[in-house]
């Protein structure tokens, strides 16, 4: 998504923190306490930024269903029945593809199978466990973003170690988001976004209160809060306009964490 007008710039504020201490006792019990407080301190700023998960192995986005749901030979609601899924199965998408729009603005449909085709609404991602590691080339020596397409995940990395991650959308089939290396050029921290400017989308909107834009190419494509999403466009499934979006708190924390310059990697 592309700006209209830029409301406010800057890079955010941390959030500070107080501290307690304690008084009294022998000069070892003090240091003891210190001590303590110095540990606990470095176990909850690292409890923060991770979010301890086991690691999801290379392979199909998973998922399941959030109701009982058709299966049909291609990505219309014309096409035949194949089968039927019931509420909570299992469901594997090799393959996001563009179709018919049901629901709001979602034409995104999974395919599970060769001719089989399920809609993307009623789709939910599994969230108990993390990302899985980037791929090899795309690490890099400092803080970089890592965004993994087929399982809609976004990662913070201080070089090789995990920070932070959430549950992602990004582009749609017919707007896919751009793959490859990039980094963040501009940022702005409340917008409002329209496809007025570019030619490429067809669709037309205009989002006001856009926030934590962390724009990574040229063409529109950022990281960004996206705070219109609803259960018809579930978390986890491609249905932007070719950029990262995130919930509020998760794109916060990219804001506060990130800056120009800060790599980011969009990979299958």
């Amino acid at each position: 998504m592309e700006t209209s007008s830029e409301r406010a710039r800057g890079r955010g504020n941390t959030a500070s923190t107080t501290h307690r201490t304690c008084a009294g006792g022998s000069n070892m019990a003090r240091k003891i306490l210190r001590l303590l407080a110095i540990v606990l301190l470095m176990a909850g700023a690292s409890l923060a930024l991770g979010r301890p998960a086991p690691v999801l192995a290379d392979g199909p986005w998973l998922g399941y269903t959030s109701s009982s749901l058709n299966v049909r030979a291609a990505p219309t609601t014309a096409s035949a029945v194949v089968r039927m899924l019931d509420e909570g199965e299992s469901v594997a998408v090799s393959e996001w593809v563009d179709g018919d729009v049901v629901l709001e603005d979602n034409g995104t449909w999974g395919m599970i199978g060769p001719g089989q085709y399920v809609y993307s609404a009623m789709l939910r991602k599994n969230t108990d466990v993390g990302p899985p590691p980037p791929p090899a080339w795309a690490h890099q020596g400092r803080d970089w973003i890592d965004v993994n397409v087929t399982q809609q995940t976004i990662a913070a990395y201080a070089g090789d170690q995990l920070l932070f991650w959430a549950v992602v959308s990004t582009g749609r089939p017919r707007y896919p988001s751009p793959i490859g290396t990039f980094q963040i050029l501009r940022r702005v921290e409340n917008e409002t976004m329209t496809n007025a400017n570019l030619s490429f989308i067809t669709d037309n909107y205009v989002v006001p209160n856009v926030r934590f834009t962390q724009y990574f190419n040229t063409f529109g494509a950022a990281l960004h809060a996206n705070y219109w999403k609803t259960e018809n466009s579930p978390w986890g499934v491609p249905t932007s306009h070719g950029c990262v979006g995130m919930k509020d708190a998760d794109a916060e924390w990219f804001w506060v964490w990130a800056k120009v310059g800060t790599p980011v990697v969009l990979h299958y």
